[in-house]
């Protein structure tokens, strides 16, 4: 009897795990939890914001979750998320994003490891749209765009800033 109670429970278990594991695939920004320096830089209510820390302490993380809750909050948001390199931007930036962004709120937007976004873009359902731009892009690339934030995720070079 108390074999039998076991299996159920641990049947229950198994189902209970799988059902979450299913659920995180689909909105992983409900499962995500930052740390709380990292929510003190989401909670800020500054214009202009830094994040500091040591390498995989979380910081390219929380900036893009903090980006993508700006976008899923408002309607048309337009964003520019910067890294170093094109291959930076597909490891790091695009990645992250793709880690987090609820699938059923993506518009436009195929995300391959190798190749990143589609275009560089990925559009939400509501209208908001993240652009993954790199400094190797030189400084014509950023000009003469109007935008409702700038993450960069990296320093940029100083004719780009």
């Amino acid at each position: 009897m108390l074999e039998t109670l076991i299996d159920i429970k641990k049947e229950q278990a198994e189902r209970d795990i799988e059902e979450l594991i299913y659920r995180k695939r689909i909105n992983p920004l409900s499962f995500h939890v930052s740390m709380p320096m990292q929510q003190r830089f989401s909670d800020d209510p500054a214009k202009f914001k830094c994040l500091f820390g040591a390498n995989r302490s979380g910081k390219s993380e929380e900036a893009i979750k903090y980006v993508l809750k700006k976008m899923l909050a408002r309607p048309y948001q337009k964003w520019w998320i910067c890294g170093e390199s094109f291959q930076d931007s597909i490891a790091i930036q695009q990645t992250k994003m793709w880690s987090l962004v609820p699938k059923s709120e993506i518009k436009y937007g195929k995300f391959s490891v190798i190749n990143g976004f589609t275009n560089r873009k990925i559009l939400l359902n509501n209208g908001s749209l993240a652009t993954f731009k790199s400094y190797d892009q030189a400084r014509e690339s950023f000009q003469g765009d109007d935008v409702d934030g700038i993450l960069n995720d990296e320093e940029p070079p100083y004719d780009i800033f």
